[in-house]
């Protein structure tokens, strides 16, 4: 019997470790802000658990 997995709560999703979950950071080009995706979660701000393989049970 397959139970919920603890890192994502069955969500089969956690927070971007890169990111922290922004989904981005706020960089300077050429004196102006600007906003950058993060390169990992391409701006969700979450991954595919890496417990459950993104299914939400273990």
């Amino acid at each position: 019997m397959s139970d919920v997995c603890r890192n994502c709560g069955g969500s089969g999703k956690e927070k971007c470790w890169n990111c922290d979950g922004a989904g981005g950071t706020w960089r300077e080009f050429a004196g102006d802000r600007e906003w950058e995706e993060c390169p990992l979660c391409w701006g969700d701000g979450f991954n595919s658990c890496i417990n459950c393989d993104g299914t939400g049970r273990v």
